[in-house]
């Protein structure tokens, strides 16, 4: 059993969004893994890789990163990456409305501060 799983659409969002809370869970002794849903295959190649390797390679490179983050579980998901597609018209099916999780933003000293 794990006591912490990062789930991430991408190979490569679990060091940007969460690889510090993996070191640090790991560092107090829990068990942890990474779950991620797609192979990252429709990102840009950046010159790196013909666009056909690019799952197999962002993949290799999860691999490692999993290795330096000394994470105890790892699985590589292969949904498709991309919006899905309607089956008509070839149209990018985008949702009516969004889910997310917002910080509150922090104001700054010049705009909490009252002036004489």
């Amino acid at each position: 059993m794990l006591d912490l799983l990062v789930v991430v659409p991408h190979p490569d969002d679990e060091g940007f969004g969460a690889g510090g809370a993996l070191l640090l869970a790991k560092a107090a002794g829990l068990r942890t893994g990474i779950l991620t849903l797609t192979r990252g295959e429709a990102g840009r190649t950046l010159g790196l890789c013909p666009p056909e390797e690019l799952g197999r390679v962002r993949s290799e490179e999860l691999r490692r990163a999993a290795e330096v983050l000394r994470v105890d579980f790892l699985e590589v998901l292969s949904f498709p990456n991309g919006l899905p597609r309607e089956a008509e018209g070839g149209k990018g099916a985008r949702p009516r409305g969004k889910a997310s999780w917002n910080t509150p933003r922090r104001k700054r000293p010049s705009e909490s501060a009252s002036s004489p």
